[in-house]
């Protein structure tokens, strides 16, 4: 094309035909630009559909990430409720003196307080490290996810540290009279039983599980929070993603 315009351009100047020239330098020009203008539309609509499906690819993570997280949680959210119970009785054994019915059972139930106590809730957070540590975030259009997802890692990541700070030695001093197994109950021998109850009537023990308490009952609360945030997030990816597979 442009050297058909030349081969104009001679043939006009040469003949001196300047206006004629000038239309077909003008016209030459307005298709140069036009095809600029095309070719930048083109990258465009290519730039913006590359980042579309890294944005779809984003969510997709984001919802599995969100999934893992949901094991967790379901799990401090089933265990708590015991957890305070038998931490509840713990007290008032050594405040009251309450009666044992049964020994075994109750040395058990004990041990049960300190379940969750040393375990921290697990966080998938590679989506969203990766998303923050790449200037990603930019990429998802809808600004209410956006602050969703935001708030959602910064508060479970405030909990862990907030929970950390409120761990106790409940679970060492339980199981330094009695090992732990994966099964959920204690190994006793019958000789170590009068020690072990003289340890769960003593000061120490009611200071510990006091601590543990308190513990036991933040962590309801924080996983119950995160649990709403959790669901409520999801469900705005799922919208996002119906979104993009129209």
């Amino acid at each position: 094309m442009i050297h058909f315009f030349h081969s104009i351009r001679k043939q006009l100047a040469a003949q001196n035909k300047v206006a004629a020239y000038m239309r077909y330098a003008i016209g030459e020009i307005v298709l140069v630009v036009i095809g600029i203008l095309i070719a930048l539309q083109i990258n465009n609509w290519n730039s913006y559909r590359k980042n579309r499906l890294l944005e779809k690819q984003y969510l997709e993570n984001f919802l599995q990430d969100l999934k893992s997280d949901s094991i967790s949680l379901t799990y401090f959210s089933n265990s708590s409720p015991k957890k305070i119970e038998v931490l509840l009785m713990a007290r008032d054994h050594v405040l009251h003196q309450t009666p044992i019915k049964d020994t075994l059972d109750f040395i058990n139930k004990m041990g049960y307080g300190g379940v969750g106590s040393r375990g921290t809730m697990v966080e998938s957070k590679s989506t969203y490290d990766d998303i923050i540590s790449t200037g990603n975030l930019l990429l998802l259009k809808n600004e209410n996810l956006k602050q969703h997802l935001l708030f959602y890692y910064q508060f479970s990541e405030h909990t862990k540290r907030y929970l950390g700070n409120l761990q106790t030695e409940y679970a060492t001093f339980m199981n330094s009279y009695f090992p732990f197994d994966s099964e959920g109950t204690f190994k006793t021998v019958p000789k170590e039983i009068p020690q072990i109850l003289e340890a769960l009537k003593s000061e120490e023990f009611l200071r510990l599980a006091n601590s543990e308490l308190t513990y036991a009952y933040a962590l309801r609360t924080r996983v119950e929070i995160i649990s709403k945030l959790n669901e409520a997030t999801k469900a705005l990816i799922k919208t996002e993603l119906n979104f993009h597979n129209q």
